[in-house]
C-alpha cells in the first residue's frame, strides 16, 4: 500500500502509470490509481476505522484490484465480522503515516494498528471529539438523564 501510494505522489495526478515489476505491486494495481484523500477525509476517515481497528482481533485487510479495504474482526469460534469498509485511497494515507502496518503478504494483506497509529487515534479524537448519534457507543462516566419537563435530572436519584 505504501509503494502504490508513494509511486501515485511521485508520479503526480494524470502521469501515466508504470509497468508493474513485483507480486506486491501487481496486488496493488487498483489502489494505485487514486487521489490520497484531503487532510479533512483522512482524520474523519481515520478516526472511524482506527476506533475499529483498536478491537480485539481486528485488522484491515486489502485484496489485490480493490479499490475498498475492509476491518475485518475475529469472532468466538474463528468466524470473522466486517466492522468497517474504507477507500484504499485511506487506507493508503494511513499506511504512509505508519498508522497501520502490514503483517504479512499475498493475495489478501492483513494491516495491525500501530502504537503510532493509536497515538493518532488519541490526537483526533482530542481534536475532533467523539463521535455523537446513533452507534456512538456507551459512556464512560454516568449520563444526565431529562425529567419529563425536559430538564437534566441527576440520573433518576
Amino acid at each position: 500500500m505504501v509503494d502504490a501510494a508513494l509511486r501515485h505522489l511521485i508520479a503526480g495526478p494524470g502521469a501515466p502509470e508504470r509497468p508493474r515489476v513485483t507480486k506486491e505491486n501487481k496486488s496493488m494495481a487498483a489502489a494505485s490509481k487514486v487521489v490520497l484523500p484531503d487532510e479533512a477525509k483522512l482524520n474523519q476517515e481515520a478516526l472511524r476505522v482506527l476506533r475499529r481497528m483498536c478491537e480485539k482481533g481486528a485488522v484491515l485487510a486489502v485484496a489485490g484490484q480493490m479499490d475498498k479495504a475492509v476491518v475485518v474482526r475475529e469472532m468466538a469460534g474463528g468466524a470473522t465480522t466486517r466492522t468497517a469498509v474504507v477507500e484504499a485511497s485511506v487506507a493508503q494515507a494511513m499506511a504512509l503515516k505508519n498508522w497501520i502496518v502490514a503483517t504479512g503478504s499475498g493475495r489478501i494483506v492483513r494491516y495491525t494498528i500501530t502504537p503510532t497509529g493509536r497515538a493518532a487515534l488519541d490526537d483526533l479524537i482530542e481534536k475532533l471529539g467523539e463521535p455523537t448519534g446513533e452507534g456512538a457507543g456507551f459512556a464512560e462516566n454516568q449520563a444526565m438523564f431529562a425529567t419529563k419537563d425536559g430538564k437534566k435530572g441527576d440520573n433518576g436519584d
